[in-house]
């Protein structure tokens, strides 16, 4: 049942096919009525009421009711791959829109709302798909797959007015609250107040009423004091810069240290760490045609592991229709990439395919 509400809702010209059956079936009555010796013989059918208000009360059905928030329609593309250490979880984030009046202006408002996709890896399936709710906008936070909820958020407003934090307990299928404006919480064994959530580049930190700072771990769902030596933590870094001769290329430097390597267009989109080793994934293009791009995955030492491109994802798919690669993961052993609603995982080292799936 739930396959076959997700393809009924998730078909974007459904008003074309319920005015079309509408047509086709209000032509068939025509005919019958002709059989049946008129139109006043055709009203005295049961069936002919029942499918005439079924046929027009599909069209605002179909158009007026938002199916996404109640879980419902296939997704057109993943906004935001989290895993964790037993599923994967793709965030399919559509909008709404809604007006807002006042004295002085009148304008429309875009309403997000965020959807949990949740994939077991082992058995390469999709387990269920739920409603998260408006106004989440989902982070990777080291291997915390968490979620900040802005209720503010408008095109007149400021996105990182973070009012909570959570988390998303794929077993008990619901969010669970980390820190929230004005909540009391732990950190360390010391009772604080949440004065100010706010993100700072990849890190979710937040002020408290002891004049203290405290950041969300990598590895599991707590928020812990903000040391000096937290600050200034240090990894392998990677960055990419512009080619002097060549202004599309980016040319990647590693730890300050210029390599070989140089990408049309790149763009740094994951980096990670596994078994003491990095690695960084690099998305760009073939050609100025942006017709083929490809993501192509470094070491720490600057040696090109793997690359694969739009043209390949289509092939090991067997789908012709995909346009883009939309997001991609590592995590643990594994390399994660979508690419309209199918996700794609690859080994990290070898770039073979272990399996995809269309959800």
């Amino acid at each position: 049942m739930e396959d076959f509400l997700n393809w009924y809702f998730s078909w974007r010209y459904s008003i074309v096919l319920a005015v079309g059956l509408l047509m086709v079936w209000m032509f068939s009555m025509m005919v019958v009525s002709k059989k049946l010796g008129g139109f006043k013989q055709l009203q005295k059918k049961w069936w002919y009421w029942t499918g005439t208000l079924l046929l027009v009360i599909n069209i605002p059905l179909l158009n007026w009711i938002n199916p996404e928030y109640w879980g419902y329609g296939n997704p057109l593309y993943f906004s935001y791959i989290q895993v964790t250490d037993d599923h994967v979880l793709l965030y399919d984030q559509q909008y709404s829109y809604h007006e807002e009046r006042n004295s002085s202006d009148n304008h429309a408002t875009e309403v997000p709302n965020l959807r949990a996709h949740v994939v077991d890896p082992v058995q390469r399936k999709k387990l269920y798909t739920d409603h998260i709710g408006d106004y989440y906008f989902p982070r990777q936070i080291g291997r915390q797959a968490i979620i900040i909820e802005n209720n503010t958020y408008s095109d007149y407003t400021a996105r990182d007015e973070i009012q909570s934090v959570v988390r998303y307990n794929v077993d008990k299928k619901k969010t669970e609250l980390l820190a929230e404006d004005g909540l009391i919480i732990q950190i360390d064994g010391e009772e604080a107040e949440v004065f100010d959530i706010y993100e700072d580049k990849d890190r979710i930190r937040i002020k408290t009423s002891v004049g203290k700072v405290a950041e969300l771990s990598e590895n599991e769902p707590v928020f812990h004091w903000l040391t000096q030596e937290m600050r200034e933590e240090a990894g392998v870094k990677y960055y990419l810069y512009s080619n002097q001769l060549h202004p599309d290329n980016k040319d990647l430097a590693i730890d300050g240290e210029a390599t070989d390597l140089s990408f049309l267009q790149g763009n740094l989109v994951n980096q990670h760490n596994y078994n003491g080793k990095s690695f960084a994934m690099i998305y760009s293009l073939n050609s100025l045609k942006k017709t083929n791009p490809k993501l192509s995955l470094v070491n720490h030492s600057g040696q090109l592991l793997w690359e694969v491109n739009l043209e390949q994802l289509k092939k090991l798919s067997g789908r012709s229709d995909l346009k883009y690669i939309h997001r991609s993961i590592l995590a643990f052993d594994k390399c994660y990439i979508t690419s309209a609603n199918v996700l794609f995982e690859f080994d990290l080292m070898t770039g073979k395919l272990n399996w995809f799936l269309a959800l």
